[in-house]
């Protein structure tokens, strides 16, 4: 008798103790792989540290065509039919609208990490990625700092000049000399370089892809625009990832800004777990891409919600059909949790103001130097820009640098008494 009851004991705890699956929805680009990897071990992440101890988070990876709206919403609405609680992605601009229309209807959260121009308050969306106009006033503060007096914006795609749209208006007002440029479609963008080159035009403001910034900064440096005359400054976050030594020697000023310092322990920790999942992997803290970072960051964040709503709500999933008017009642509450909720992930502090767009976050201001890539100050949205250095300490430093390494040819004539030819049989170092 004892016996049973000690079984039906630990029957009992075992049932008690077990955790319920919570699907959550990953919707990828087929070549976006370290996205996926962030997705994906962002939920063993949270399981294995029991971060939400009621449920174990499923990841539903649904690869998808970034232009295809039609087949994303079918794919959507079966996810929505599996019972997923929440939708991350898409990438796509062209498609993301289609699926934030489908969760804002099932209520079901939406979760992104890119940068979006249509960002609006009391949708299901949570959008990790800083609101534009707030990503613009950063390079409005590093023109004003570097007192810039007119500068050439070379932009990719028309997406750039919304980007930058506040650097343009603000340099309107003053009257300095702007000068825009569109990089070639077709990979050569030597053509547009060359005639920066020939215009004399020394700052230059890059907006453009990581994917291709690479190429372009080396084009720049085969049309002969490098050099300690040039200054240029990076909007790409991702600026960091690149392999950036073929131009650390030639003395230019370039600028860019990160949201997290590759060698930080947070950073080397997730890395090594990654590494542990995968040993092919091959992923390394200086080519973690910021979507990626926030990627992980959203996943934990999505969990403290949901472990918030659980302390007052049985959370309990349901299949719901895109053709009828259903929706999930816990939905928008994970939302708002998500938006009043605050931590320290990879990108810095994670906080939403009133209108659920990110605020409070903090950039860190790096410049490329022949020592290799180094952290050279700080942007926040309260103080806005904070040198380690004053500029003109950063200039004497940057012309000290310049002279490192150089050789010099000195060419004298031999006028007694002033340069005379001593022949001696000891050999000079």
């Amino acid at each position: 008798m004892s016996s049973y009851v000690v079984l039906v004991i630990l029957l009992l705890v075992s049932v008690c103790g077990a955790r319920q699956n919570l699907t959550i929805g990953g919707l990828f680009e087929r070549d976006g792989k370290f996205m996926q990897h962030a997705f994906t071990y962002g939920t063993e992440w949270v399981n294995e540290r029991e971060l939400l101890p009621q449920f174990l988070l499923v990841p539903q990876l649904t690869p998808v065509d970034p232009h295809d709206s039609y087949k994303i919403s079918a794919q959507v609405c079966d996810m929505m039919a599996g019972s997923v609680a929440g939708v991350f992605g898409p990438h796509s601009e062209d498609t993301s609208d289609h699926v934030q229309s489908i969760c804002d209807a099932m209520e079901i959260p939406h979760v992104e990490t890119r940068w979006d121009t249509r960002q609006r308050r009391g949708s299901c969306l949570v959008n990790l990625f800083p609101h534009p106009s707030t990503m613009a006033k950063v390079f409005v503060d590093l023109v004003q700092v570097f007192k810039w007096e007119g500068f050439t914006l070379v932009y990719q795609d028309n997406n750039g000049l919304i980007r930058l749209n506040g650097l343009l208006a603000y340099y309107d007002h003053k009257g300095f000399p702007i000068t825009v440029r569109q990089l070639n479609v077709g990979g050569n963008y030597r053509p547009v370089l060359r005639r920066i080159k020939n215009a004399e035009e020394k700052n230059i403001v890059i907006d453009c892809s990581g994917d291709i910034l690479y190429d372009v900064l080396l084009h720049a440096q085969q049309v002969g625009l490098m050099g300690s005359d040039y200054s240029y400054i990076i909007t790409s976050l991702d600026f960091q990832t690149i392999d950036w030594e073929p131009f650390m020697y030639a003395g230019t000023n370039i600028t860019g800004v990160r949201f997290f310092d590759p060698s930080s322990t947070q950073v080397q920790d997730l890395v090594r777990f990654w590494s542990q999942q995968d040993e092919n992997l091959g992923i390394a803290g200086d080519k973690l891409h910021v979507e990626e970072a926030l990627t992980h960051d959203a996943v934990l964040l999505y969990a403290m919600a949901v472990e918030q709503l659980t302390k007052s709500h049985n959370v309990q999933t349901k299949p719901l059909d895109c053709d009828n008017k259903d929706s999930w009642e816990h939905g928008y509450s994970i939302i708002n949790f998500m938006k009043v909720t605050e931590f320290t992930g990879l990108t810095g502090l994670i906080k939403f103001d009133h209108e659920g767009f990110r605020t409070d976050f903090k950039l860190e201001i790096i410049e490329l130097t022949a020592e290799g890539m180094l952290k050279i100050g700080t942007w926040n949205t309260t103080e806005g820009v904070n040198f380690t250095q004053t500029v003109e300490e950063k200039d004497e430093a940057s012309s000290k640098m310049d002279l490192k390494n150089v050789t010099f040819v000195v060419m004298i004539s031999l006028v007694d008494p002033h340069a005379m030819l001593k022949e001696t049989t000891v050999k000079l170092d």
